[in-house]
């Protein structure tokens, strides 16, 4: 049983040891997971959607590998987010095998819970035991108000930072952390992890950037992009396209009614959102006047010089 849990073979079991040795992929760990007749655990029936469930994220990153595409899978509410993490990391393992260039999935990490920087850190080490390529999406989270109340109705500790000065900080150190993996990687030559900077937010963008640049940090095979709503932040993304820094457009499509709640879920998620586009509209008029006048300045110009 010890050989079992002890995956790195170095004598000692610990968290990591524990998840990967008693996940529901797992069949001898499954029975830990059943009821035993009261209102926790699961149904033998249960297991069955799982395999479904996982069949069909497998026939859909397949579909991506086969034409080289990636896939980010969402992230949700917590009390059903481990059900995702599962299945993302199961994912990963099959096919973020292939070198730099083969990375297909990325997980979503909130950093507005209060266990997002360890989760991501326990999922990169899970990667470097398993063998496959860590990848992550590191966004703020869009249920902050739910989750508090839930937490409040049920009696359990919010999993939510107490202030957004908090999950700024979080999101920073998270960032910060993962591309100091990403330079000693590429130093030793290795395939290194790889981040997906989703914000809105122009300081961690800007922290971002000065880590790249003092880290020396090659973005050429896209270990680190950023990314960001299409009409939201895009004269940043602008400027970073211009850098020659990956940045890639989120463009939600669908009914009004299908994505209006998105979109404000997405500007909830950060409240500098907007500020930022409200500096946006300002830059742009102020370009638009400038070429109104400048033009109106030749016109002017030209006249004179005919007289």
């Amino acid at each position: 049983m010890f050989s079992m849990v002890d995956a790195n073979g170095d004598g000692q079991v610990d968290w990591v040891d524990i998840q990967m040795a008693l996940g529901m992929d797992n069949p001898l760990a499954r029975p830990l997971y059943l009821s035993d007749g009261g209102a926790y655990g699961a149904l033998e029936s249960d297991f069955e959607d799982y395999e479904r469930m996982v069949a069909r994220a497998r026939a859909v990153v397949q579909q991506a590998a086969e034409k080289g595409v990636r896939v980010m899978i969402d992230a949700e509410h917590t009390y059903f987010q481990p059900m995702i993490d599962h299945v993302a990391l199961v994912m990963q393992r099959e096919f973020n095998t292939g070198g730099s260039s083969q990375t297909l999935v990325y997980n979503t990490y909130q950093m507005y819970r209060t266990d997002a920087l360890q989760r991501m850190t326990d999922d990169y080490e899970r990667g470097v035991r398993e063998g496959w390529r860590f990848a992550a999406k590191m966004v703020r989270g869009a249920y902050m108000e739910l989750e508090r109340g839930r937490a409040e109705s049920l009696g359990y500790a919010s999993p939510i930072n107490p202030t957004l000065e908090a999950t700024h900080a979080l999101y920073d150190r998270g960032a910060a952390q993962l591309l100091d993996r990403i330079a000693t990687a590429q130093r030793e030559g290795a395939v290194p992890p790889a981040l997906f900077v989703a914000t809105h937010n122009n300081e961690s963008i800007e922290r971002v950037l000065q880590q790249l640049q003092s880290l020396q940090i090659d973005t050429s095979a896209e270990p680190v992009m950023f990314g960001q709503l299409l009409g939201m932040q895009d004269a940043t993304s602008y400027a970073l396209a211009k850098a020659n820094i990956p940045i890639y457009k989120y463009v939600p499509y669908g009914t009004l009614d299908e994505v209006m709640p998105y979109l404000i879920r997405r500007a909830q998620e950060n409240s500098a959102v907007a500020g930022a586009i409200r500096s946006e509209a300002a830059q742009v008029m102020a370009e638009i006047r400038r070429r109104m006048l400048g033009r109106t300045r030749r016109a002017h110009s030209v006249a004179t010089s005919s007289l």
